[in-house]
């Protein structure tokens, strides 16, 4: 076998491509042909001493080990398939469980930018609830989903939406206040598989509908939680982690986009009235006046003044004639219809406009709020004080400035009539009606020029 080695390397260059000669590369050939044929005999000897030293046991021995060979073979065989089989099946479990998640995360990312651009399509908080209503339906269909929200005094909830088809015959939560609701007081989501556990909230107990699951979902609105949403389900059954997600989102969505329509409600509210009372301010009432006449809305105008109230300011103080004016207001405002308009025209004059209304009503309504006045102060905690009113109508003159002044020198006649009376202008020509004087900044107390 070295000969036959050696006889092989020697061909080595030759397999390279090395250049020898015809004599050379004869030899060399010849050299390797005599070894291979020295390796061959001496095999075939060496196999014909195996065949006859060889017994019939050693055979059977062989033959055993043979057999077991191949059983181990096929059962690792068998092992590294399964393993391959079942890594295979893990990986291909992962890959569908991460496209199923990308799927929810794809659709999840859909639903909330629709709901975005929706929920600014709203302009009020009403169009807000009945767009929620539909989405709630559309994203989890079998939930019944309502929302409450507290009032102003944040004492108390009211439902502002159910995605029930018959609510007045459907169970809702029964908490009445902020305060009341575990949510709420927390300030994160709770779940409850089932009305009838231990820890369950109070308010899912003694259902007439009987037991149920429930989701309760804090609704935070500038920062301040003043809401929950509320959604049951089968008892003992959850919903799945991609209906919760929407019902957090949409909540989170809907809160804020509510949020924005407050804050631009209030400043809206800020730029149109004024601060110290709330009423009006001159500008917004023209405005809306404006409206008025261009619809063809007749309407009556109250000029009115507080009677005296130079001397009620500078005798118990301007903190007391801000109480006077803010109680005043109130109690114009509660003597209104909604439609009506009510604004401070400056300092302590006022102006009330009544839409669809004749001279007649008009002097009852006024009289009421002289009334009502009288009422209020028998309190004591503001010092008694009275009001002057004159009364046109939009008949009695052309344009809002006009009819202005009308009431203006109506007023002007029941200030120099006694005061505390409602006073009615009588039918002006065109050559009586005078522009009234501009009114005083709010600040002033004055009453310079005019009959107190």
């Amino acid at each position: 076998m070295a000969t036959f080695t050696a006889s092989i390397g020697k061909l080595t260059p030759v397999a390279s491509g090395t250049h020898v000669s015809a004599a050379e590369f004869t030899a060399v050939v010849s050299a390797e042909r005599v070894a291979f044929g020295r390796a061959w005999d001496l095999t075939s000897s060496i196999d014909q001493q195996l065949r006859q030293t060889i017994t019939a046991p050693d055979a059977q021995d062989v033959t055993e080990k043979f057999h077991t060979a191949r059983s181990l073979m096929i059962l690792v065989g068998g092992i590294a398939f399964l393993l391959a089989l079942a890594t295979a099946v893990a990986f291909a479990r992962r890959a569908a469980r991460r496209e199923r998640t990308q799927r929810q995360d794809a659709q999840r990312l859909a639903y909330g930018t629709e709901l975005q651009q929706a929920l600014e399509l709203s302009k009020s908080e009403h169009a807000v609830y009945n767009l929620l209503t539909k989405a709630l339906r559309d994203a989890v269909p079998q939930l019944d989903v309502e929302m409450l929200i507290a009032d102003s005094s944040r004492a108390h909830f009211s439902r502002v939406l159910t995605t029930t088809n018959d609510p007045e015959h459907t169970d809702g939560c029964g908490v009445v206040s902020p305060n009341d609701c575990p949510a709420t007081t927390r300030g994160h989501t709770m779940q409850f598989a089932s009305s009838d556990m231990l820890s369950a909230c109070p308010y899912l107990q003694d259902r007439p509908t009987g037991t149920c699951s429930a989701v309760c979902v804090p609704v935070s609105i500038a920062g301040r939680t003043v809401g929950v949403r509320h959604a049951t389900g089968p008892n003992h059954t959850l919903p799945a982690a991609g209906d919760l997600e929407n019902l957090e989102l949409s909540a989170r969505r809907a809160a804020e986009r509510i949020a924005l329509l407050r804050t631009f409600e209030r400043s809206e509210t800020q730029a149109r009235t004024v601060p110290l009372t709330g009423l009006l301010n001159r500008r917004s009432l023209e405005n809306q006046v404006r409206d008025l006449t261009n619809d063809g809305v007749p309407y009556a105008l109250a000029y009115g003044d507080l009677d005296h109230f130079k001397i009620l300011n500078d005798t118990h103080g301007h903190e007391t004639g801000d109480q006077a004016l803010r109680l005043f207001s109130r109690i114009m405002r509660d003597s209104v219809r909604p439609t009506d308009l009510v604004a401070r025209y400056g300092g302590e004059e006022f102006v009330v406009i009544l839409p669809d209304c004749g001279a007649d009503t008009a002097t009852i309504v006024l009289e009421r709020i002289r009334e009502q006045l009288a009422i209020a102060l028998t309190s004591g905690r503001v010092p008694t004080f009275t009001v002057s009113f004159g009364l046109a109508t939009s008949a009695d003159a052309p344009t809002f400035d006009e009819t202005l002044a009308v009431a203006d020198q109506a007023l002007l006649t029941a200030k120099t009539a006694g005061r505390n009376r409602v006073h009615v202008a009588a039918q002006p020509t065109p050559d009586s009606i005078t522009k009234p004087e501009p009114p005083r900044p709010q600040t002033d107390t004055t009453l310079a020029g005019r009959v107190l």
